[in-house]
This record gives C-alpha cells, structure tokens and sequence, in this order.
C-alpha cells in the first residue's frame, strides 16, 4: 500500500512497521495503538510457515484449517491478523477428524460418494470449538451440521449451491432442489 506523504507518521495516522515486521504501513488510533504489528495476539505478524514451525502442528487440524495464515495468504494486515487470531482459536479447541458420535463409518462413507458426484469432494468430520462440524475443503470450507450432512445430504448440497448462486457461481449440475429463479441473474442483488 502507498501512502501519501500528509498521512505518514508523525503528522497523519500511518505509520510504516520495522522490516522485521515486514514493512508495511498500519493505521494507527488510540484502539490499535501506536505499533499495530506489536498488538496482534501473536509475535512476527508477518512470519512466514515453514517447515520447522509447522512440525507442532496436528496434521489433521491442517487438512481441516489449512497452514497459518501468512504474508502470501493473507496480503491486507489487518484481515492476516484477524484470520491468524481465528485460527489460533481453531487450533486451541481442535479435539480431532472422525466420525461423528451416534454415525457409523458406513454413514460417513454414503454421504461422502454423494458429495463427491455433485462436485463438493468429501467432507471432513472434525471436533472443534462448536462440536462436530462437517467441511468440505475441495469446496472452499463450506461448512453444515453433521447431522445433516450424513442424513440429508442432498439438502446440504441444494445449500451449497444457493451459497454458489449468491457469490454469481452456477455449479457444473444443478440440483433438483434448487429452485430454478435462484440462479437467474440479479436474483441476490436485493
């Protein structure tokens, strides 16, 4: 981000991070304080992944939340910052990838070949800060309840596509389930 000479530090409200911290330039206010990439929640804001870091981590917990949110993935400060906050959280209440408690590994398996022939892959059953949650990372986290993932997976998948019509998305083969006029054009544009 440029900014112009007016608003650079110490007469306007942006101030430029050492290189350690990358560089860039923070807003500054009495809410982030007068070194933003100090407050945080977490020490280097732009540390990069590296193998070494990343030996701590459950490598279940990564095929749910992917790696730590970094510098590449995460470009703007202040959205790296809030993703990196979400996935500490993630991380600290993360119990584990299974089947959900009351479902058999059968269940788990129907659905997931369901999923799979209407293009959202199978999903990932984990345990973390809500409970089981079923995501389907070949979808881009789409996320629905497990319950309803394993008994009424067509239901999930019609969600799946109303979330895809809003974002202006038409998927490959459209569900039967999903009304015709939500994939006409300007339909979310209320």
């Amino acid at each position: 981000m440029d900014v112009p000479e007016g608003l650079r530090y110490p007469d306007g409200p942006f101030r430029q991070a050492p290189h350690e911290y990358g560089g860039e330039w923070w807003f500054t206010s009495p809410f982030t304080g007068a070194e933003p990439w100090l407050t945080q929640g977490y020490g280097d804001p732009y540390a990069v992944a590296t193998d070494a870091s990343a030996e701590d981590v459950d490598p279940a917990f990564v095929a749910v939340f992917g790696p730590k949110p970094n510098r590449e993935t995460h470009p703007n400060p202040s959205l790296r910052a809030a993703a990196v906050a979400d996935w500490e959280r993630n991380r600290e209440y993360f119990q584990g990838v299974g089947v959900p408690e009351g479902f058999t590994q059968e269940q788990v398996d129907a659905a997931g070949d369901l999923y799979e022939a209407w293009g959202l892959g199978r999903p990932l059953f984990y345990e973390g800060r809500y409970g089981w949650t079923a995501t389907f990372p070949q979808a881009g986290g789409f996320e629905a309840a497990p319950y309803a993932a394993i008994e009424a997976p067509h239901l999930v998948v019609a969600r799946h596509q109303v979330e895809m019509a809003s974002r202006g998305e038409t998927p490959a083969e459209k569900h039967p389930f999903v009304p015709a006029q939500v994939f006409q054009l300007g339909y979310f544009d209320a």
